[in-house]
């Protein structure tokens, strides 16, 4: 239910009469590239507010002129390039505050914008930054955090809920005093700070990528409640507490406890104006009960009603305002429904609906759940708490659009209703096993293909590349179609040349979905659909997939949906939209060849959880950007093998050709993806079809698993160390010492029924027992 309240509060609405002066300061990492010169641009946008852009090697003039702003945003890696000692101007940063100026730091994990600017303004600011456990950890454990009770969080947005959807790898500590810590780690760091300053504030979040579609949720809810918390600072108050009441239906209350001189808090009244959907206003009125330097302002609130109700905040003193603040609450009805898949296949004639009920507490008590599929007889279930999961047999339905229905009663009475469409297709040419394995016309299919970006290459060249990968022995390749092939068939070509070439096809688009899937979804060499590249990432929401998802569906039943998501917070809100969700974490060279690891078992568990089935996009490019280099030959396999070691049911590499990196120009990388198919030739098959046992999961950076099928046992082992050659052990099945098929297993030797010996960094070893 908390989920639901905080999708409904999102909403731009104003806290200031006049629009607020903007000054947003970026960087031009990396490599002159600007790369979050826009990530505010969302944000400001939804709140009709017009920034001013502000390059970081202008902050010595821009410290000359805070008074034309309210607030200045230290963007994503706001001073990391061509970085400016504050130390000079830390006077004029202080007035600034002092005098009302604001203060947002976010992607606060930098010593650029820490110690060589925060820092600068005196002892009081003290802040560094470190490595958080979430990064060097890379567990679930590791990633949570603490959510203190604060005012500030809460007032007009719930701020933490709209935080902490995103990941974090650093935190900051060696804190002075003065920092309010509102957000901590795991380590009981701060990810999120603030600091009253005169009458103003600075707020360091070390969440980052405010672009995205939750970072854009996230930044009109840090900039409403630092304006919020500034009304009371400028008025000589403090928020101590603020309750705005329960987010469910019936009586609640307002409670806010303020601090500050009793000539302020004297003869301060809350007004608050709550307007339910087709209703008339409702006013309610308290004045402060002060006792010395505090107030408190309490309302009782009779009846909150579901549905959508405006709320506006007044605080008044005679005809002096000081403070305001606008938000927008939506109590969800009686019941809802959500399916766990829409679209249902031959292998899986079950609906799983889950019943979520928001009664009056009342209300259920002997309360009852009645559903039916389209016009069927009517299902009478007793109810006994607010959740309830139900698995409907579908089979014998007609194929098509059919209505799951359901009331909700109590009393005697209906107290609401909820139905939800979904769609039974027959037998379609792809489909996924229940243990994530593709099925293609019902036989075990193993994905192994790359990416082609085509934008800005000829279908030609499209054609050479695709010619080349399947030549290699590649099956799958990942293509776009260019709005300019819409009036030719040069795009029906290339499928029927792909088919003749054993090659499957995933195209993405650069013109209507609709109309390309209508044309080419008949062609043979067709094996899905690329709803929308990394949604997360370009403020596509979840539901905005989820749309796509279900169109393409309803358009071509045959044929799979493929989502790829960068951000591993976001795998469990993007995988019920799809068919296949594919993770692309690219780790070289800053980071470790295990990410991989991670990454793909973390979005297996929230893949599984909705019976969709995960690929692995694994880096081979390089040389722009954050990648400096491709990855090596050892690398490249590496991150193979331990993707297979996750259980990946699918790997498509990034990428043959971008425009930034042609993978021929790349020699030696180049021959390791010509051998690559080769090597994987008899492993694919146990992959998909043999028993699977993980023996070593991180072990001195040592990664051990086995596939048994047919009397055969394969066993790989991956060094993850990026320098050290180390031992590994494990227990054999078979008499003798097993074959290396791949690899180099320095010293292996028998002890007992143990195998071991040494493996050089970065290597795979493959044995046949």
């Amino acid at each position: 239910m908390r989920q639901w309240w905080l999708a409904a509060i999102f909403l731009p609405l104003a806290v200031l009469a006049a629009k607020p002066r903007i000054g947003v300061v970026y960087s031009d990492w990396p490599d002159g590239k600007k790369s979050f010169f826009k990530e505010f641009d969302k944000t400001l946008a939804e709140l009709a507010w017009v920034p001013e852009k502000i390059e970081n090697t202008t902050l010595p003039e821009l410290s000359q002129r805070l008074a034309d702003f309210d607030l200045i945003i230290a963007s994503s890696v706001a001073n990391y390039t061509h970085t400016v000692d504050m130390a000079p101007y830390a006077n004029q940063w202080l007035d600034y505050l002092n005098q009302g100026g604001m203060l947002l730091v976010v992607d606060a994990n930098y010593t650029s914008v820490l110690n060589a600017w925060v820092a600068k303004f005196g002892p009081d600011f003290a802040v560094t930054t470190e490595n958080c456990s979430a990064y060097k950890l890379k567990t679930p454990e590791s990633r949570v955090v603490t959510v203190h009770n604060h005012p500030f969080l809460q007032m007009p947005y719930d701020l933490a809920a709209a935080l902490t959807v995103k990941n974090h790898w650093a935190h900051m500590t060696r804190l002075s005093d003065s920092w309010e810590r509102l957000i901590t780690c795991s380590d009981d760091e701060g990810l999120l700070l603030l600091k009253s300053v005169g009458k103003g504030l600075v707020v360091l979040c070390s969440y980052a990528q405010m672009g995205s579609a939750d970072g854009k949720e996230a930044g009109i809810a840090l900039l409403q409640n630092m304006f919020f918390w500034r009304q009371f600072q400028q008025h000589g108050l403090r928020i101590l507490a603020l309750a705005k009441g329960t987010d469910q239906v019936g009586p609640s209350a307002f409670n806010l406890r303020l601090q500050g001189a009793p000539e302020s808090l004297n003869g301060l009244v809350v007004e608050l104006t709550e307007t339910a959907q087709g209703q008339a206003p409702r006013q309610h009125s308290a004045t402060a009960a002060v006792t010395g330097d505090q107030a408190t302002l309490n309302l009782a609130l009779p009846a909150k009603t579901r549905g959508q109700t405006a709320w506006r905040l007044a605080l008044r003193r005679g005809n002096d305002s000081p403070a305001t603040a606008e938000w927008q609450e939506n109590l969800p009805p009686v019941i809802a429904i959500a399916l766990k898949r829409k679209h249902l296949y031959p292998r899986n004639r079950e609906l799983e609906a889950n019943f979520t009920l928001v009664p009056l507490q009342a209300e259920l008590t002997g309360a009852e759940l009645r559903w039916r599929l389209d016009d069927q007889p009517v299902t009478i279930q007793p109810l006994s708490s607010h959740k309830f999961q139900q698995t409907i047999a579908v089979t014998g339905l007609p194929e098509g659009r059919h209505v799951l229905k359901a009331e909700f009663w109590a009393r005697g009475t209906c107290q609401g209703q909820a139905e939800a469409e979904f769609f039974t297709h027959p037998q379609p040419l792809y489909d996924v096993r229940a243990d994530g394995v593709l099925l293609e016309a019902g036989k075990p299919f193993f994905p192994l293909g790359f990416y082609h970006v085509s934008w800005k290459f000829t279908p030609a060249q499209r054609l050479d590349m695709a010619k080349a990968v399947a030549a290699a022995g590649y099956n799958t390749i990942h293509v776009g179609f260019n709005g300019d092939e819409r009036n030719t068939n040069s795009y029906g070509d290339f499928l029927d040349a792909c088919a003749a070439n054993n090659l499957r096809v995933i195209t993405e688009f650069g013109y209507s979905p609709k109309e390309v899937i209508t044309k080419y979804r008949g062609y043979s060499a067709v094996m899905g659909w690329n709803p929308g590249d990394e949604p997360a990432a370009r403020g596509i929401t979840a539901e905005e997939m989820f749309r796509r998802y279900d169109q393409f569906k309803q358009l071509d039943p045959n044929h799979l949906a493929y989502t790829v998501i960068c951000i591993p917070a976001q795998y469990g809100r993007y995988a019920c939209g799809t068919d296949v969700l594919a993770p692309d974490p690219y780790p070289i060279p800053k980071h470790n060849v295990d990410d991989v690891f991670r990454r793909f078992q973390e979005a297996r568990q929230e893949a599984l959880k909705v019976d969709t089935t995960v690929w692995a996009v694994l880096q081979c490019f390089g040389g722009y950007g954050s990648w400096s280099r491709p990855p090596t030959p050892q690398e490249f396999r590496a991150m193979t093998y331990l993707a297979l070691l996750a259980q990946v049911k699918g790997i498509i590499y990034y990428t043959y050709a971008d425009g930034g990196f042609y993978l021929p120009d790349s020699t030696e990388l180049h021959q390791a993806v010509q051998a690559l198919p080769a090597e994987l030739k008899d492993l694919l098959p146990m992959v998909m079809d043999g028993h699977f046992e993980l023996h070593a999961n991180d072990v001195d950076r040592v990664y051990i698993g086995s596939w048994n099928m047919n009397g055969q046992r394969r066993i790989v082992i991956v060094n993850a160390d990026k320098e050290k050659t180390v031992p590994f052990a494990y227990e054999a099945r078979e008499p003798g010492l097993p074959t290396v098929l791949y690899g180099e297993a320095i010293g292996m030797r028998r002890e007992d029924a143990t195998i071991r010996a040494e493996i050089k960094p970065l290597e795979r070893i493959v044995l046949l027992e």
